[in-house]
């Protein structure tokens, strides 16, 4: 027997093609699986800056505190698609520290602790 599992590259590809729909018409359980914010992490492991514009302009800003309400998230992600199958690559999180200036840092740090010493 055939396992028809959906795979998140299942759910890229039906995004990808701006099929609006798709997500009401999972699964349940393929739909509690399945997060939003992984997708877009997924999808911002592309080479099109436009499509990765338009998710930090559309969905990032609300891909928290429209949690509760995936549809609408999986349809403005199908927004910020170009129409066109794309490849995605995972990004993966830098081990380490991130800070690239750490003399801004360090002015931070001394400005947080004269005001404190200051309450």
């Amino acid at each position: 027997m055939v396992d028809n599992k959906i795979t998140i590259f299942d759910i890229l590809a039906r995004i990808d093609v701006k099929d609006t729909h798709f997500y009401d018409d999972l699964p349940e359980a393929v739909q509690k699986a399945e997060h939003p914010l992984v997708l877009m992490k997924w999808m911002h492991g592309t080479n099109d800056p436009l499509k990765v514009m338009m998710l930090n302009e559309i969905v990032n800003p609300y891909v928290f505190s429209l949690h509760k309400h995936k549809s609408l998230v999986m349809k403005m992600l199908t927004i910020c698609a170009s129409g066109n199958r794309t490849r995605y690559k995972w990004i993966k999180l830098k081990k380490g520290s991130t800070v690239k200036h750490p003399a801004l840092i360090d002015i931070i740090k001394r400005t947080l602790i004269t005001a404190l010493q200051k309450l």
